[in-house]
Protein backbone atom coordinates (compact mmCIF):
# COMPACT_ATOMS: atom_id res chain seq x y z
CA UNK A 1 0.00 0.00 0.00
CA UNK A 2 1.40 3.56 -0.96
CA UNK A 3 2.97 5.04 1.75
CA UNK A 4 2.31 8.99 0.73
CA UNK A 5 -1.78 9.12 1.13
CA UNK A 6 -1.30 7.59 4.64
CA UNK A 7 1.66 10.30 5.70
CA UNK A 8 -0.83 13.01 4.42
CA UNK A 9 -3.67 11.59 6.33
CA UNK A 10 -1.36 11.95 9.08
CA UNK A 11 -0.47 15.20 8.55
CA UNK A 12 -3.88 16.33 8.26
CA UNK A 13 -4.92 15.02 11.35
CA UNK A 14 -2.07 15.76 12.90
CA UNK A 15 -2.92 19.72 11.77
CA UNK A 16 -6.33 19.19 13.04
CA UNK A 17 -5.20 18.51 16.16
CA UNK A 18 -2.74 21.31 16.60
CA UNK A 19 -5.14 23.92 15.15
CA UNK A 20 -7.63 22.62 18.08
CA UNK A 21 -4.47 23.27 20.25
CA UNK A 22 -3.29 26.35 19.21
CA UNK A 23 -7.32 27.47 19.81
CA UNK A 24 -8.09 26.22 23.18
CA UNK A 25 -3.76 27.15 23.97
CA UNK A 26 -4.90 31.63 23.20
CA UNK A 27 -8.63 30.86 24.81
CA UNK A 28 -8.51 33.26 27.70
CA UNK A 29 -10.98 30.56 29.49
CA UNK A 30 -13.94 28.02 29.23
CA UNK A 31 -17.28 29.88 27.73
CA UNK A 32 -20.26 29.46 29.63
CA UNK A 33 -22.50 26.32 29.27
CA UNK A 34 -24.96 28.19 27.45
CA UNK A 35 -21.91 28.70 24.69
CA UNK A 36 -20.13 25.19 25.13
CA UNK A 37 -20.84 24.01 22.07
CA UNK A 38 -19.68 26.91 19.95
CA UNK A 39 -16.41 26.94 22.04
CA UNK A 40 -14.16 25.73 19.58
CA UNK A 41 -15.99 27.95 17.02
CA UNK A 42 -14.11 30.76 17.47
CA UNK A 43 -15.56 32.79 14.15
CA UNK A 44 -19.10 32.06 15.58
CA UNK A 45 -18.65 34.64 17.80
CA UNK A 46 -15.85 36.17 16.83
CA UNK A 47 -14.92 38.12 13.17
CA UNK A 48 -11.11 38.76 12.20
CA UNK A 49 -12.23 41.42 9.67
CA UNK A 50 -13.45 44.63 10.65
CA UNK A 51 -16.74 44.62 8.24
CA UNK A 52 -18.47 42.19 10.79
CA UNK A 53 -18.98 43.45 14.75
CA UNK A 54 -19.47 41.15 17.57
CA UNK A 55 -21.97 43.04 18.35
CA UNK A 56 -23.77 41.60 14.94
CA UNK A 57 -22.71 38.01 15.12
CA UNK A 58 -24.57 38.03 18.95
CA UNK A 59 -27.52 39.73 17.36
CA UNK A 60 -27.69 36.85 14.88
CA UNK A 61 -27.81 33.91 17.44
CA UNK A 62 -29.86 35.95 20.18
CA UNK A 63 -33.17 36.82 17.80
CA UNK A 64 -35.60 37.73 20.73
CA UNK A 65 -32.75 40.52 21.97
CA UNK A 66 -32.25 41.03 18.21
CA UNK A 67 -35.91 42.26 17.19
CA UNK A 68 -36.00 44.66 20.18
CA UNK A 69 -33.36 46.21 19.30
CA UNK A 70 -34.63 46.79 15.80
CA UNK A 71 -37.97 47.64 16.76
CA UNK A 72 -36.96 49.64 19.44
CA UNK A 73 -39.02 47.68 22.68
CA UNK A 74 -37.91 46.29 25.70
CA UNK A 75 -34.74 47.17 27.81
CA UNK A 76 -32.07 46.59 24.92
CA UNK A 77 -34.08 48.42 22.81
CA UNK A 78 -34.86 51.20 24.90
CA UNK A 79 -31.85 51.83 27.16
CA UNK A 80 -29.90 54.55 25.28
CA UNK A 81 -26.94 52.01 26.34
CA UNK A 82 -28.15 48.72 25.83
CA UNK A 83 -29.45 49.47 22.01
CA UNK A 84 -25.97 50.85 20.71
CA UNK A 85 -23.01 49.30 23.09
CA UNK A 86 -21.04 46.31 22.18
CA UNK A 87 -22.62 42.92 24.32
CA UNK A 88 -19.03 42.58 26.04
CA UNK A 89 -19.28 45.36 27.75
CA UNK A 90 -22.04 43.77 30.40
CA UNK A 91 -21.98 40.14 28.91
CA UNK A 92 -18.28 39.32 28.75
CA UNK A 93 -17.88 35.19 28.37
CA UNK A 94 -14.55 33.35 29.00
CA UNK A 95 -15.26 32.79 32.83
CA UNK A 96 -16.00 29.37 32.94
CA UNK A 97 -18.53 27.27 32.49
CA UNK A 98 -20.74 28.55 35.76
CA UNK A 99 -20.21 31.76 35.15
CA UNK A 100 -22.64 34.88 35.85
CA UNK A 101 -22.29 36.81 32.25
CA UNK A 102 -25.84 38.83 33.18
CA UNK A 103 -25.92 41.33 35.90
CA UNK A 104 -28.97 43.09 37.49
CA UNK A 105 -28.70 45.85 40.04
CA UNK A 106 -32.18 45.85 40.97
CA UNK A 107 -31.84 48.91 43.75
CA UNK A 108 -30.64 51.32 40.70
CA UNK A 109 -32.44 49.89 37.44
CA UNK A 110 -34.39 52.23 35.54
CA UNK A 111 -37.69 50.14 35.00
CA UNK A 112 -38.62 53.15 33.02
CA UNK A 113 -36.39 51.71 30.09
CA UNK A 114 -38.38 48.49 29.30
CA UNK A 115 -41.75 48.37 27.92
CA UNK A 116 -43.55 48.51 31.76
CA UNK A 117 -43.20 51.70 33.36
CA UNK A 118 -43.78 51.13 37.23
CA UNK A 119 -46.28 53.52 38.42
CA UNK A 120 -48.39 53.80 41.77
CA UNK A 121 -48.79 51.03 43.73
CA UNK A 122 -46.35 49.03 41.63
CA UNK A 123 -43.31 50.79 42.31
CA UNK A 124 -43.87 48.88 46.02
CA UNK A 125 -44.29 45.59 44.49
CA UNK A 126 -41.35 43.04 45.06
CA UNK A 127 -39.13 42.05 41.63
CA UNK A 128 -40.05 38.46 42.54
CA UNK A 129 -43.88 39.02 42.50
CA UNK A 130 -43.39 39.94 38.76
CA UNK A 131 -40.08 37.65 37.70
CA UNK A 132 -40.09 34.20 38.29
CA UNK A 133 -37.04 32.54 39.18
CA UNK A 134 -35.70 30.42 36.23
CA UNK A 135 -37.21 32.40 33.78
CA UNK A 136 -35.39 35.46 31.75
CA UNK A 137 -36.44 38.67 32.87
CA UNK A 138 -38.08 39.79 29.69
CA UNK A 139 -40.40 37.02 30.20
CA UNK A 140 -42.45 38.79 33.10
CA UNK A 141 -46.01 39.25 32.22
CA UNK A 142 -46.64 42.26 30.33
CA UNK A 143 -50.57 42.53 31.35
CA UNK A 144 -53.00 43.07 34.38
CA UNK A 145 -55.05 39.85 34.27
CA UNK A 146 -51.57 37.82 34.33
CA UNK A 147 -50.84 38.90 37.51
CA UNK A 148 -54.51 40.13 38.70
CA UNK A 149 -56.65 36.99 37.30
CA UNK A 150 -57.68 35.74 41.12
CA UNK A 151 -58.60 39.34 42.13
CA UNK A 152 -60.81 39.70 39.06
CA UNK A 153 -64.43 39.53 40.61
CA UNK A 154 -65.79 39.48 37.26
CA UNK A 155 -64.64 36.23 36.52
CA UNK A 156 -63.82 37.28 32.71
CA UNK A 157 -66.96 38.38 32.15
CA UNK A 158 -65.42 41.30 31.28
CA UNK A 159 -62.65 40.34 29.04
CA UNK A 160 -58.53 41.02 30.16
CA UNK A 161 -58.13 45.18 29.94
CA UNK A 162 -58.48 45.80 33.32
CA UNK A 163 -56.73 49.10 32.41
CA UNK A 164 -60.16 50.61 31.62
CA UNK A 165 -61.41 50.42 34.77
CA UNK A 166 -58.56 50.08 37.18
CA UNK A 167 -55.27 51.74 37.30
CA UNK A 168 -52.06 51.39 39.42
CA UNK A 169 -53.07 54.07 42.23
CA UNK A 170 -55.22 50.62 43.15
CA UNK A 171 -57.22 47.72 42.73
CA UNK A 172 -60.28 48.52 44.11
CA UNK A 173 -63.40 49.91 42.30
CA UNK A 174 -62.94 53.59 43.90
CA UNK A 175 -60.59 53.79 41.29
CA UNK A 176 -63.52 53.50 38.88
CA UNK A 177 -64.21 56.62 37.02
CA UNK A 178 -68.05 56.00 36.04
CA UNK A 179 -67.95 59.18 34.36
CA UNK A 180 -66.10 57.72 31.79
CA UNK A 181 -69.40 55.63 31.18
CA UNK A 182 -72.94 56.59 29.23
CA UNK A 183 -74.36 56.73 32.85
CA UNK A 184 -72.38 59.55 34.47
CA UNK A 185 -73.10 59.48 38.50
CA UNK A 186 -74.52 62.36 39.60
CA UNK A 187 -75.23 63.66 43.70
CA UNK A 188 -77.73 61.13 45.22
CA UNK A 189 -76.15 58.23 42.95
CA UNK A 190 -72.56 59.19 43.80
CA UNK A 191 -73.35 57.14 47.24
CA UNK A 192 -75.21 54.45 45.77
CA UNK A 193 -73.00 51.05 46.30
CA UNK A 194 -72.00 49.57 43.55
CA UNK A 195 -73.71 46.62 43.67
CA UNK A 196 -76.91 48.18 44.12
CA UNK A 197 -76.77 48.41 40.79
CA UNK A 198 -74.67 46.19 39.61
CA UNK A 199 -75.88 42.80 41.21
CA UNK A 200 -73.82 39.64 41.28
CA UNK A 201 -71.28 42.04 39.89
CA UNK A 202 -72.89 42.18 36.65
CA UNK A 203 -71.80 45.12 34.66
CA UNK A 204 -73.05 44.38 31.03
CA UNK A 205 -76.17 45.96 30.29
CA UNK A 206 -76.63 47.32 33.35
CA UNK A 207 -80.34 48.98 33.06
CA UNK A 208 -80.15 53.03 32.82
CA UNK A 209 -83.99 54.23 33.25
CA UNK A 210 -85.15 55.52 37.08
CA UNK A 211 -87.82 52.68 37.32
CA UNK A 212 -85.10 50.12 36.41
CA UNK A 213 -84.26 50.92 40.43
CA UNK A 214 -87.05 52.81 41.82
CA UNK A 215 -90.07 51.22 40.76
CA UNK A 216 -89.90 49.44 44.49
CA UNK A 217 -90.59 53.26 45.35
CA UNK A 218 -92.96 54.51 42.68
CA UNK A 219 -95.93 55.47 45.22
CA UNK A 220 -97.88 55.97 41.86
CA UNK A 221 -98.07 52.62 41.25
CA UNK A 222 -97.19 53.10 37.32
CA UNK A 223 -100.38 55.40 36.52
CA UNK A 224 -98.08 58.38 35.51
CA UNK A 225 -95.66 55.83 33.42
CA UNK A 226 -92.19 55.01 33.48
CA UNK A 227 -90.44 58.73 33.41
CA UNK A 228 -89.80 59.58 37.31
CA UNK A 229 -86.94 62.26 35.78
CA UNK A 230 -90.30 64.46 34.91
CA UNK A 231 -90.72 65.29 38.12
CA UNK A 232 -88.20 63.50 40.31
CA UNK A 233 -84.48 64.44 40.52
CA UNK A 234 -81.18 63.07 41.87
CA UNK A 235 -80.16 65.56 44.18
CA UNK A 236 -82.85 63.85 46.52
CA UNK A 237 -85.73 61.04 45.07
CA UNK A 238 -88.44 62.79 47.85
CA UNK A 239 -87.67 66.26 46.52
CA UNK A 240 -90.31 66.32 43.42
CA UNK A 241 -89.41 69.12 41.13
CA UNK A 242 -93.27 69.12 40.13
CA UNK A 243 -94.91 72.13 40.49
CA UNK A 244 -98.48 72.28 40.39
CA UNK A 245 -99.22 75.20 38.95
CA UNK A 246 -96.69 75.45 36.39
CA UNK A 247 -97.07 71.65 35.13
CA UNK A 248 -101.08 71.23 35.21
CA UNK A 249 -103.69 73.88 34.55
CA UNK A 250 -105.25 73.87 38.08
CA UNK A 251 -103.62 75.81 40.48
CA UNK A 252 -103.59 75.37 43.96
CA UNK A 253 -105.03 78.00 46.24
CA UNK A 254 -105.93 78.15 50.12
CA UNK A 255 -106.54 75.24 51.57
CA UNK A 256 -105.67 72.89 48.83
CA UNK A 257 -102.12 73.99 49.16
Amino acid sequence: MPRFPILLSLLLFTAELWAFDFEKLFMPGEVIAGHQKYELDCKHCHSRGRETSQRKLCLDCHEDTAADVNEKKGYHGIDPTASSAECKLCHTDHKGRKAQIIWLDKDRFDHANTDFELRGRHLETGCNKCHEDGKKYFEAPGKCVDCHKEDDVHKEKLGDKCETCHNEKGWSSDQFDHDKTDFKLKDSHREVACDLCHFEQKYKDTPKECISCHAIKDIHKQRFGEKCESCHKETKWDESKFKHDRDTNYKIKGAHI
